[in-house]
């Protein structure tokens, strides 16, 4: 029987303190990569700036139906409309059955109410060409397709479109309104021209004709709203999704006075949802932008037929209108997921999190997870199983059905697990945490490392002594557990320009961890996009702060610390963080959490309890006692590693795998000589753990830093 002895083998880089170790398909951490799709086979540049020009634009949508006719229709009119100079407005539809009404959800995409902001007919020229491409082979797309019906507007403002074609043919063209003639200034704002809260005041839209925001004499008085007007009344929309740029921002209503609706929960769980690939900033108009608009195409389709619509801004601001050719791609790229996934919540859906531990201790027990229903066709009903991959799990639990779930309804359970008995510490265990809507399964693959743990450090938070602060503290008003939790505003909100600290007096000691996870009980209430909590860690006695990423992460906008993981919006339930700290193991590790604020909008602020630093420890791995220690040098490495042996045990193999458990290297011997030479130039930076493996016995090997 082969025995073996992990050694940590250090290759040190913060590159990979934002990694996290789920694949969950559906749920990505704000310190996950983005996820990147493969480009569309069929998607070319345009000849304007990289953008198409209208006839090019047409003529992709006949290609598309040339190529593809059973999933895409021709282009299609409604009835007689015409632009305001007399062009076509069209639209497509992509179904299995794209001719056929056949009583399944629809969605509508939209593109260019604003002539200039032209990345949003680009981006959706590349989505549909995804969708097409990948029908034959993608089991998910092939789902939506064949029981969505999808609507795409590409091009709402042809005349504009043209205009700034006409004026700027290599692209840059600034024309923003429709062509109306008003007899002293042309052009309508199209997205001031729908009958909600039309002409409400002068400050989201104006009554002047030279006006950028100049929204007509009447509502609806553009034909070009008046074919989006029939559209949507001559189908049955459950979701509409507006293509603008730019910002990265995800608005939703109400956008004419920038009050809340009675759906904005459902609203904000839906944004949350569909930015964790590309980290929109979301909220509605006044909250992302600072200003109000009135008679908007959201605020009419959500106000007057109850249409989950909301309008998605593409491109930084460096990108501007007009980004540079070389950015076209990868801002396309970067909206893939969110229109997958806003055709998605059209369905049964629910997104299933696993909520468990990544390290196991015990060879049984259960696989925590939560079930959300996010999908607007409800009362849904979904079955949630376990499916394993690794052959360490023997056995399983059954499945779990969750009928007639409402939306937005939030259920937690588990899934009992056996694992084998002959598992070693460190070894990873792999399944499929699968939720099945009748129709479809949803897989998500979850990593998990099996090894003894032991809490390194713990406070109940039912006192402030393990802290250092000047104005968090405990108090009674909510708590997870025991009688008191740690706030940044004890009994009230926190203050405007805030910039409070909570930090641990002491450090946590890693440097006898194999691995170390930090586990919390948190809720919050924070100024979303604005207002945030940061959580950061030290390994030099504070001169240097890391953000630390977990499950319930943000991504920070551009007025807070953009780009890093922060805490902000609202959980009002409790619920249970982890961050994983691989990167600090042979470390003592110092934290901190803190609150930044504004001078506007203060509110309830962060909650913290049951602070929690375990870890597998790598003595545990090891008999001091028995056996001579062997060296592994040198420190730093970069290309090699070298193993001296210290005994007259055979070594048969050397194995190095990665800070999750997967195996990187392995390298099996007959006989060597007294050293080892290892070859490690093909590993990336990162942590990884050396294991030697012998016939019957195991010898304690010295623990190593190495940095490359």
């Amino acid at each position: 029987m082969l025995k073996a002895v992990f050694i940590s083998l250090f290759i040190f880089s913060v590159n990979s303190l934002f990694a996290q170790t789920t694949s969950n398909k559906h749920v990505f951490y704000a310190c996950s990569p983005t996820p990147v799709v493969h480009k569309p086979m069929n998607y070319i540049s345009g000849s304007m700036g990289g953008m198409y020009t209208f006839s090019q634009l047409l003529a992709e949508l006949d290609k598309m139906h040339a190529l593809y006719p059973d999933i895409i229709s021709p282009k299609l009119t409604l009835g007689s409309h015409l632009s305001y100079e007399g062009r076509p407005l069209y639209y497509v539809v992509i179904s299995d059955n794209p001719m056929i009404e056949e009583g399944e959800p629809q969605v509508l995409y939209t593109a260019l109410h604003h002539s200039m902001e032209v990345i949003s007919v680009q981006q959706m020229v590349y989505y549909m060409w995804y969708l097409l491409e990948n029908y034959a082979t993608n089991d998910e797309i092939r789902y939506l397709v064949d029981y969505t019906k999808m609507v795409f507007v590409p091009c709402i403002n042809p005349d504009g479109y043209v205009y700034n074609e006409s004026t700027n043919p290599q692209g840059g063209g600034t024309w923003r309104k429709n062509r109306r003639d008003n007899g002293f200034t042309i052009g309508v704002d199209l997205n001031r021209n729908y009958d909600y809260a039309f002409a409400y005041d002068e400050i989201g839209s104006s009554s002047l004709g030279w006006h950028p925001w100049y929204r007509g004499d009447s509502a609806f008085s553009e034909p070009e709203t008046q074919f989006m007007k029939d559209l949507i009344e001559s189908h049955s929309f459950k979701l509409s999704l507006n293509w603008h740029s730019y910002g990265n921002y995800l608005i939703y209503p109400w956008n004419y006075n920038g009050a809340q609706t009675p759906d904005s929960a459902v609203f904000e769980k839906i944004c949350r949802f569909l930015t964790n690939e590309n980290r929109f900033r979301y909220g509605n108009v006044d909250q992302v932008y600072g200003y109000n608009s009135n008679g908007d195409a959201d605020d009419w389709a959500y106000g007057i037929h109850h249409i989950i619509s909301m309008t998605a801004e593409l491109g930084t601001l460096d990108d501007g209108f007009w980004p540079d050719t070389s950015r076209i791609e990868p801002l396309c790229n970067s909206v893939v997921w969110m229109n997958k996934k806003y055709a998605l919540l059209s369905h049964d859906f629910a997104v299933v999190n696993d909520l468990s531990h990544r390290i196991i201790d015990n060879t049984s027990g259960y696989f925590k997870f939560e079930i959300e229903c996010l999908g607007l066709d409800t009362p849904s009903t979904f079955t949630v199983s376990i499916i394993p991959l690794s052959p360490e799990i023997m056995n399983v639990g059954a499945p779990i059905t969750f009928n007639h779930m409402t939306l937005l309804e939030n259920k937690i359970d588990s899934i009992y697990y056996q694992l084998s008995p002959n598992i070693q510490t460190g070894q990873t265990v792999k399944y499929i945490l699968a939720v099945d809507n009748g129709i479809f399964q949803f897989k998500d693959t979850i990593t998990k490392v099996f090894g003894p743990s032991h809490i390194l450090f713990y406070d109940a938070c039912e006192d402030i002594l393990h802290w250092n602060t000047t104005s968090w503290n405990v108090t009674s008003e909510d708590h997870c557990s025991g009688a008191y939790s740690i706030t940044d505003s004890p009994n009230d909100v926190y203050d405007f320009f805030e910039g409070s600290e909570l930090i641990l007096k002491n450090s946590v000691d890693l440097t006898n961890a194999m691995m170390a996870d930090l586990n919390f009980k948190a809720k919050w209430q924070i100024e979303q996009t604005y207002d945030w909590v940061e959580l950061y860690a030290s390994v030099d006695s504070f001169s240097t702060w890391i953000p630390l990423c977990g499950r319930y992460s943000s991504h920070g906008s551009d007025d807070q610390n953009e780009g890093e993981p922060l805490y902000d919006g609202q959980y009002l339930t409790w619920v249970e963080e982890e961050i994983h700290l691989d990167d600090f193991i042979g470390q003592k590790v110092w934290f901190k959490f803190v609150l930044n604020s504004d001078q506007t909008h203060n509110f309830d602020g962060f909650y913290l309890d049951d602070f929690t630093v375990r870890a597998i420890d790598l003595q545990s791995q090891m008999n001091e006692n028995q056996y001579s220690m062997n060296e592994i040098y040198p420190i730093p490495a970069s290309d090699f590693i070298y193993v001296q042996q210290k005994s007259n045990k055979p070594l048969k193999a050397v194995q190095i795998y990665n800070s999750i458990g997967q195996l990187q290297f392995s390298q099996n011997f007959e006989r060597i000589n007294d050293r080892l030479k290892v070859d490690i130039s093909a590993l990336s930076e990162g942590i990884y753990f050396v294991k030697l493996v012998y016939d019957n016995q195991v010898q304690q090997i010295k623990k190593i830093v190495i940095k490359k």
